[in-house]
């Protein structure tokens, strides 16, 4: 009766692992199944609004701003930034400007743009849901800012 008990137990624990193996199996298959397909400069591509926070620090002394506007992506790893309104510290800046971007496989991005008061900013990005949402962080060490752009249009 013992032996009996152990092979019960025994089987009882080989069909326990097997279970929890298949049901790995099958969420890893999901999983896969709904990873991103990879991104391209093309999956970034029409009008955007924006919306970013942040601060600059000048001479040491921390300036907190926000911003909206609107960016034209071409697809092609070029853009402009057709308006921005920014408040930095109560003080109301109008700008354009313009840029290039790189979009990796991973849905990841980097961007530079160059601002109408000659100001170089630089971001990372992560690209979401195709391309219609992107999240962002300033990778300038002079200035702090987050943000978010989501697609006002469809693709071209």
């Amino acid at each position: 009766m013992a032996a009996s008990r152990i092979s019960r137990s025994r089987l009882l624990l080989v069909l326990v692992i097997v279970l929890a193996l298949a049901g790995t199996v099958g969420i890893a298959s999901s999983a896969s199944a709904k990873a991103p397909k990879g991104c391209t400069n093309a999956t970034v591509k029409g009008e955007y609004g924006f919306v970013q926070t942040g601060a600059v620090f000048p001479n040491g002394v921390r300036t907190d701003w926000a911003a909206v506007g609107r960016n034209v992506f071409d697809g092609n790893g070029s853009f402009t930034i057709a308006n921005a309104t920014l408040n930095i510290g109560g003080t109301i800046v109008r700008l354009t400007g313009s840029g290039t971007y790189a979009v990796s496989p991973d849905c990841t991005m980097t961007l530079e743009a160059t601002l109408s008061n000659g100001q170089i900013n630089h971001r990372d990005i992560v690209v979401v849901d195709g391309g219609r949402e992107m999240f962002t962080i300033s990778t300038d060490s002079s200035l702090y800012a987050t943000g978010r752009m989501v697609r006002q249009s469809s693709e071209d």
